[in-house]
């Protein structure tokens, strides 16, 4: 007779129901795990990533906000020149010298008098009758709402 020595399922190398769940479950938390750790590294690289578009656009409005003082600067100093050649003083002076002109005198002025008009007629619509310029009023609101001239 043969006999088979004994062994207990504990030691067997067959894996019972228990120990194939608890690796699956080991498996499972990894798995989890895996996906939390890539999820994070993700987020960090798309936060330096708008980091540095966040430097980058910085540094374009600094540059933009340089030449608009270094255009502001240029535009007070045309300003300048312009008042300094518009003043009342450099035309003047440009008048004697260069044009010959002088400055007017009293004798330069002459006081022109307006002659009254010797007409003294009233208009013609003064002479027309109030019937007439009823009627006309009547007939030109009648052309206006035709569009007729």
């Amino acid at each position: 007779m043969l006999v088979a020595e004994r062994y207990s399922i504990e030691k067997s190398d067959l894996n019972t129901g228990a120990e194939i769940k608890r690796k699956v479950r080991i498996r499972w938390k990894r798995a989890v795990l895996i996906k939390t750790v890539l999820v994070f590294v993700g987020l960090v690289f798309l936060n330096s990533l708008i980091q540095a578009l966040v430097v980058q656009k910085n540094y374009e409005i600094t540059v933009q906000r340089n030449e608009i003082q270094a255009l502001d600067r240029e535009i007070n100093k045309l300003q300048i020149e312009i008042a300094g050649l518009t003043s009342y003083d450099r035309i003047q002076n440009l008048a004697k010298t260069e044009l010959g002109m002088k400055l007017a005198t009293l004798e330069d002025y002459r006081r022109i008098t307006a002659v009254p008009s010797v007409d003294r007629t009233a208009p013609d619509s003064y002479r027309q009758s109030l019937w007439s310029r009823v009627a006309a009023w009547v007939g030109g609101a009648g052309e206006t709402m035709a569009n007729t001239p």
